[in-house]
């Protein structure tokens, strides 16, 4: 009976002892599934001596695990909500909100919410601004549906700031450019009208002048001054004619001037005309649509040829930026930096510099990065003399570097390589210089015979 008993309670406490461990690998492997896989956690369960010691410390480290996991993603979930673009008071409920949440889910679920809002409200925001940069571009004289159209292609308030502020920038400087030049045609017509009064006056002095000698000339051949004789008679008649065929003809040079000057002043007033026809006034926009005074004399009212030159530059410009775009995208340049460059150019000669700048910079250094691979290479076969990486460190193109690195790799393997000689003489232009110094020491020869 004894041994019996014995026989019994052993069993019963292996018994035990195999239900404790399987019942701690189960407690473990549930700790992993929640995420808790740091050995301090785990060890701990290898310390209960009971089964109901296993469940109750499992619970216990699965429920504190939960609750510093929900502690953390609140924290988080509050910064992302101070980050969005809300009234605080919205901030400050939505924070309270997460605050008392129960479950991860109830604060993913509040962030959710809090998205929607900001999405909402910032396309609320980003349209008013695109409204307000309009309103701003009439009131700077700009009406082109062109430039209008740029303000809805932007994304965020901060990218329709930029742009309306340089399309303002852009405007200025060619309202600015075009002052300078009407300032200008003013001050040459100007000087033309001065001019052709003075012309005018000359051609009235002449005439004048023209005048009291033809007067002259009838004087004498109506038989005055008879006490002279026959022959100074003809000689004055004669020399006063004369006078007054080259007054005449100088009347018709000054007549020809002023017709020149009339012309040039004509074609100067159109001119004026023109460029102040293309100068656009402020439009006001209460309605917000503009809505110019009545014309009691409609008229077609053509495209100013500063806007659609204005256009077209900036077409332009934006086709180089995003032809700029693909051939970097194309060299697997496709950096926020990068792009950024491109799109902050002012001019299509800026965009064509600043791509070669990068697609160079790309160049070098992948030629870099190509000979750095080479010199490792040639490290692993054991050639690290410094004259073989300074070949490498000499080329000029990846190829290049592919060139020397396998060169020297079959020369150290012992394998004889002949290269084809590079630069080889051009006979024919040797053979044309050869005859040109032919020629100019006969010419020197003969020039020395001719002297002599």
């Amino acid at each position: 009976d004894a041994l019996k008993a014995e026989i019994i309670k052993s069993h019963k406490e292996e018994v035990l002892k195999k239900s404790l461990k399987e019942a701690k690998e189960k407690a473990k492997e549930e700790l992993r599934k929640e995420g808790i896989t740091s050995k301090l956690f785990l060890d701990k369960i290898d310390l209960a001596k009971t089964k109901e010691g296993v469940d109750a410390l499992k619970a216990e480290i699965i429920k504190s695990h939960k609750e510093e996991v929900l502690k953390k993603i609140k924290e988080e979930a509050k910064k992302h909500v101070d980050l969005k673009n809300l009234p605080d008071k919205v901030k400050e409920l939505a924070k309270k909100d997460i605050d008392n949440a129960i479950t991860v889910d109830d604060v993913k679920d509040i962030v959710s919410r809090v998205d929607v809002m900001d999405r909402k409200l910032s396309e609320k925001s980003l349209k008013e601004a695109k409204e307000k940069a309009k309103e701003e571009l009439r009131k700077e004289g700009i009406t082109s549906k062109l430039f209008l159209d740029k303000i809805d292609l932007a994304k965020t308030k901060e990218g329709v700031d930029a742009l309306k502020a340089e399309i303002i920038k852009s405007h200025k400087e060619e309202v600015l450019k075009k002052t300078k030049e009407l300032e200008a045609l003013k001050a040459k017509l100007e000087a033309l009208k001065i001019k052709l009064k003075e012309l005018k006056a000359k051609l009235e002095a002449l005439k004048a002048k023209k005048l009291k000698k033809s007067n002259s000339v009838d004087t004498f051949k109506s038989g005055y001054m008879m006490d002279r004789t026959p022959f100074m008679l003809f000689a004055l008649s004669t020399s006063n004619e004369n006078n007054v065929e080259n007054l005449q003809n100088e009347i018709n040079g000054t007549k020809n001037q002023i017709e020149d000057l009339e012309k040039q002043i004509k074609d100067l007033e159109k001119q004026i005309e023109d460029l102040t026809k293309e100068d656009p006034a402020p439009v006001p926009n209460p309605n917000p649509v503009p809505n110019p005074m009545p014309n009691p004399n409609p008229a077609p009212n053509p495209a100013p040829e500063a806007d659609k030159e204005a256009e077209k530059k900036a077409k332009e410009l934006q086709e180089t930026k995003e032809k700029a775009i693909a051939e970097l995208k194309e060299a697997s340049i496709e950096d926020k930096e990068s792009i950024a460059k491109i799109n902050a150019c002012k001019s299509v000669e800026e965009v064509n510099k600043v791509k070669e700048n990068l697609l160079s910079e790309k160049k070098a250094k992948e030629l870099q990065e190509a000979k750095e691979k080479a010199i490792a290479e040639l490290k692993e076969a054991s050639i690290e003399d410094e004259e073989s990486i300074a070949k490498i460190n000499a080329c000029k193109s990846i190829e290049e570097v592919n060139e020397v690195k396998e060169d020297l790799l079959k020369q150290k393997k012992g394998i004889v390589v002949k290269k084809k000689k590079q630069n080889t003489p051009n006979t024919s232009i040797a053979g044309a210089s050869l005859a040109t110094t032919i020629v100019s020491l006969a010419g020197a020869i003969m020039i020395k015979r001719k002297r002599r």
